[in-house]
């Protein structure tokens, strides 16, 4: 079972993955990308969501097992493009219950059986901040890393053009010399 709607075949979405990694390193020039899995579905919860609304089924409109496939071929795609991978479905099972920074149930991160809630999207920016920290900015914290986009209060201090084009030249060289 799926939401007809909103479904996109597992296929289909491992081409997606590839074409935003491609346009991201080819057009944006971006000098990183983590590709983030989706977390674990609580099909319970999501019936009962689902069942709220006002539609009457005893199927929860999409499954478990379907939400892994898509957290492998994101996996599985990261590998090939020795990209980065967040298991955010991993990082709820096990990592977050281990670190004791909520109850034992990885349920308790999701709003709808599907969506993070406020602890989820805490436990999303945790684990997160350590794939950050370990493949890019290794161990030197984000006031080392280089900012792509000028400061605001950089802004007033000289010509406004001037500073936008030392940032463009500034990110073209950090983009060559990452390639």
């Amino acid at each position: 079972m799926h939401s007809a709607r909103q479904h996109v075949p597992v296929a289909l979405y491992i081409e997606n993955l590839r074409a935003i990694v491609l346009h991201l390193r080819t057009v944006a020039h971006a000098r990183h990308v983590i590709l983030i899995t989706p977390p674990p579905l609580d099909e319970q919860a999501r019936l009962s969501h689902v069942q709220a609304q006002g539609i009457h089924t005893l199927q929860p409109d999409r499954t478990y097992e379907l939400t892994a496939a898509y957290r492998d071929a994101c996996k599985d795609t990261a590998d090939l493009l020795k990209v980065p991978c967040f298991d955010v479905h991993e990082w709820f099972l096990k990592t977050g219950a281990s670190r004791g920074l909520y109850d034992a149930s990885w349920r308790s991160l999701l709003s709808d059986g599907l969506h993070l809630n406020e602890q989820g999207n805490l436990e999303l920016y945790e684990g997160l901040m350590a794939v950050l920290d370990q493949h890019v900015l290794q161990g030197k914290g984000t006031e080392a890393y280089p900012h792509d986009l000028p400061w605001h209060s950089d802004f007033g201090k000289a010509n406004t053009k001037q500073i936008i084009h030392a940032y463009r030249k500034q990110l073209e060289e950090n983009c060559t010399s990452s390639v």
